[in-house]
């Protein structure tokens, strides 16, 4: 009989053979590749989402995520960002002073503002989102946005009253070389309503305060961070000084 059809029935099977093995060299290949390689990549796909949904390039990301970790294990050593923490950050030894006397109401706001989740802490991901607000490119409307959310102490989507007594109060408390009796502040808040509360409901809408900014741009000047543009050339020790 002719012996023909074994050998290419043999030669079949031994090309299929060398197939799964080639195959089977390359999963490994590639197996052992993703996890070597996995926290680099998973780290740049990180920060590509994370510039494309805020104001920052992906390197400069990199460069907040190095001051995240620096400023989230500077007290607590967790990993997370904690109020006293960002106050630190914000404030250096100013935060350590003042927090036994209630700290500053405004970072206080602004960090419970980045704090989306509502947890007492920064994630890596609140922290760049909330700061992409405070980048140069960020559009009026956004800051002005961000501004309002800032000043409405009760979140009642008006500021009151209260509000902008209080807010008045901390900026007095920071700055040492300024006084107000309690009259000069009542009238303080007297003639921010008056200039703001065009419907006269005792409190100032998001529309009012956009109405407000649009006159005056300097109520949200706070809210503006030039350094954040440079952050692939400057690495501060503080996100904000005051010299910012």
């Amino acid at each position: 009989r002719p012996r023909h059809p074994p050998r290419a029935c043999s030669l079949t099977h031994a090309v299929k053979a060398a197939v799964v093995l080639v195959d089977t060299a390359r999963d490994r290949s590639t197996t052992m590749g993703c996890v070597s390689s996995s926290p680099a990549r998973d780290k740049e796909r990180l920060y590509a989402k994370l510039a494309s949904r805020t104001h920052f390039r992906p390197a400069q990301i990199g460069v907040l995520h190095k001051i995240y970790e620096n400023v989230s294990y500077s007290i607590d050593h967790d990993g997370v960002i904690s109020l006293h923490e960002f106050q630190l950050a914000l404030f250096g030894k100013r935060a350590q002073e003042d927090g036994e006397s209630g700290g500053d109401l405004f970072s206080e706001r602004i960090f419970e503002c980045f704090d989306t989740t509502n947890d007492g802490t920064l994630s890596f991901e609140e922290f760049v989102n909330g700061l992409s607000i405070f980048h140069p490119q960020a559009s009026k409307e956004e800051k002005t946005a961000f501004a309002f959310k800032v000043y409405d102490l009760q979140g009642t989507n008006a500021i009151e009253r209260d509000d902008v007594r209080k807010m008045l109060e901390s900026v007095l408390k920071q700055n040492k070389d300024m006084t107000l009796s309690d009259e000069a502040l009542e009238m303080a808040v007297d003639q921010t309503f008056e200039d703001c509360d065009l419907t006269k409901d005792g409190a100032i809408s998001l529309y009012e305060f956009k109405v407000l900014v649009e006159k005056n741009e300097k109520v949200i000047a706070n809210m503006t961070l030039p350094m954040l543009a440079r952050l692939t050339k400057e690495f501060p020790e503080f996100l904000f000084t005051e010299d910012n």
